[in-house]
């Protein structure tokens, strides 16, 4: 039997109905592409970073780890799962620790 769509592929399980993805859609069409310019600091350079739609993946992509750095887009702090989008502009600060000598007084 043939079905209502003619025997193409999908028909029957709603591939065909509106909105459906096309068969043969490059993946990428889904996720456009998206150009990211990152701040590191320190050492104060700027890189663009194609292709990154959440923080983890700047970060991965930076061979960063997210537990030492902050991640800040228009003065407002990112977490890991926070969405990136084309032409964002964000500052990577790293968290650099450490004691300091007491002064004096002792």
């Amino acid at each position: 039997m043939v079905s209502p769509a003619g025997g193409r592929p999908g028909a029957e399980d709603g591939g065909d109905a509106p909105g459906a993805e096309p068969p043969g859609r490059p993946e990428t069409d889904k996720d456009p592409p998206v150009l990211v310019t990152a701040r590191l600091r320190p050492p104060d350079r700027t890189v663009e970073v194609p292709d990154v739609h959440r923080v983890a993946d700047l970060l991965a992509h930076l061979e960063v780890l997210p537990t030492t750095v902050l991640v800040i887009r228009d003065g407002t702090l990112l977490t890991s799962q926070d969405a990136l989008h084309d032409g964002d502009r964000v500052e990577v600060r790293f968290a650099i620790s450490g004691g300091s000598a007491t002064r004096g007084g002792g």
